[in-house]
Formats: structure tokens, C-alpha cells, sequence
């Protein structure tokens, strides 16, 4: 589909990530959990409307999932937690299960 592009926000830890997208064309929200491993998350990404922009907090467990992703042709970007802005409702840091949908929103 022309013109469409999804952003993605993952909360990634040593077991599981949590990964949230937002369609651009529709404004849909979409979210889902993995298990260990890299493979699962990679092709989701691959399979979401393109182009994909994607982001992770920087932290240790994340920079293998952002080395596969970028060498997998995705647009990963690492951010840094202190630099996220934040609502004033937003408290000093979302719950875990969502933080990845608020850095897709964001």
C-alpha cells in the first residue's frame, strides 16, 4: 500500500520482548509478546506494512535484537530511557506491559 509506514516500539528483555506498531495509513494499534530468541521478532517486523521504523530502550539485552534487525534490513533505532519524553501522566516509567506502545506512539 502507497503512502502507509508503521512504527514500532519494543520493550526488550533477556526472555520475552513486547513489541507494539502503529499503521500511519489506519491509526491502528497493534501489540504482541516473544518468547526468546530473535527469529519470531525479526520476521514480524518483515511482515508489517512498509517501511517499518522501529525503536528499543538501550539496555544490554536489546543489542543483539538490534544488530538482527538492522542486518535484516529493518530501520531500528536505540534511544535512551532519560531522553524518552514524558507526560506529566505518564509517571517516571511506564508499566512494562506498556511500554512498547508507548514508544511506538511516541
Amino acid at each position: 500500500m502507497t503512502g502507509t509506514m508503521t512504527y514500532v516500539g519494543f520493550d526488550v528483555h533477556a526472555r520475552s520482548a513486547h513489541a507494539a506498531a502503529v499503521d500511519v495509513m489506519t491509526g491502528e494499534l497493534s501489540g504482541v509478546r516473544f518468547g526468546a530468541g530473535l527469529d519470531a521478532p525479526i520476521a514480524w517486523l518483515q511482515s508489517l506494512p512498509g517501511p517499518v521504523r522501529a525503536c528499543y530502550e538501550a539496555g544490554p539485552t536489546g543489542f543483539g535484537f538490534y544488530r538482527a534487525a538492522v542486518a535484516a534490513g529493518v530501520g531500528m533505532e536505540v534511544i535512551a530511557p532519560g531522553k524518552t519524553p514524558r507526560g506529566k501522566g505518564d509517571g517516571s516509567r511506564p508499566f512494562v506491559s506498556n511500554r512498547a506502545d508507548f514508544h511506538a506512539k511516541r
